[in-house]
């Protein structure tokens, strides 16, 4: 084979060569082309949906407030929307040193005829911003977590018919400032004016604020050192229902022009109410809050 044929044989063998590597390459893409055509496409799944409940919507619009003014010249109108059968408890000028004992007259009462928390007997104390102190709020959560309820009667308890709108202003704002820094969970509701002396200010600013205004139908007179422990009772007992009863477990706090006849304590008072609560009882007569008793919702 001359030096020409050599060349001519290794040419032919090269591309030969490569033939068979390209034909090789591409019977091996055919095929894995083929297989991927028949395999099925892939599912795609929607979006689940959550397993989470969709929160509802709150709507925080205010319900327009509708306000219970229980005066003297149109109680016998408003008592009326008390609930039958019923009898609100107020107590006023605390906290005192008979607070608690008034408190515990509660308790002793509710555990002696196995009342839940439900039906317990309770009370609305109308208290006076300048008497809660570091020491005293222990009493004002005492009477929040007992059930009862707590409601404003001004800071100072002065006269308000003989103030300006702005001190009534600032007497309100700041009872609730001390209630609240007791607790800052304790909702008021309902406010009471010193010696029940009030003028249009006086209601108009209440209604601004979105309080109720409870004056009393029933008054115990229980602040006389006149009246005796069995008016006392005598006063509360003979009731029907539909009442709103004025107490005191606090004393006067002004003291710069008594009244002849102010008591100095309070004893009559927490010595009456087991009694008064036992024959209320007896009667079927709900002992309640004043919120309960209009059936004000919680």
């Amino acid at each position: 084979m001359n030096f020409k044929q050599a060349i001519q044989v290794t040419i032919f063998a090269s591309c030969f060569l490569s033939y068979r590597i390209l034909s090789s390459f591409l019977n091996q893409y055919s095929t894995t082309l083929s297989l991927s055509q028949l395999q099925p496409s892939p599912t795609i799944k929607p979006p689940t949906k959550s397993s989470t409940t969709p929160k509802p919507v709150i709507n925080n619009t205010p319900k327009s407030f509708q306000q219970i003014t229980l005066l003297f010249d149109n109680r016998e109108e408003v008592y009326k929307r008390i609930k039958p059968k019923t009898v609100a408890l107020t107590f006023d000028d605390g906290p005192d040193i008979y607070t608690e004992k008034i408190l515990n007259a509660f308790l002793e009462h509710n555990k002696k005829h196995n009342l839940s928390n439900k039906r317990a007997a309770k009370a609305t104390f109308f208290v006076i911003g300048k008497r809660i102190t570091n020491y005293t709020c222990r009493v004002i959560e005492r009477i929040y977590k007992e059930g009862h309820e707590i409601g404003n009667h001004t800071y100072s308890h002065l006269r308000f018919n003989q103030i300006s709108p702005q001190r009534q202003r600032e007497e309100i704002s700041e009872a609730e400032k001390a209630i609240k820094k007791c607790n800052s969970y304790i909702q008021v509701r309902w406010f009471r004016p010193p010696y029940g002396l009030y003028d249009i200010s006086t209601i108009n600013l209440i209604k601004e604020k979105k309080l109720h205004i409870a004056l009393w139908t029933i008054d115990t007179n229980d602040w006389r050192k006149s009246v005796s422990f069995d008016a006392i009772i005598q006063s509360v007992i003979n009731t029907s229902g539909q009442d709103v009863v004025l107490m005191h477990d606090g004393r006067e706090i002004n003291m710069d022009k008594p009244h002849e006849d102010l008591s100095l304590v309070r004893d009559n008072t927490v010595n009456a109410l087991p009694t008064i609560l036992e024959r209320l009882s007896q009667k079927n007569i709900e002992i309640t809050t004043l919120s309960e008793a209009f059936g004000l919702s919680q």
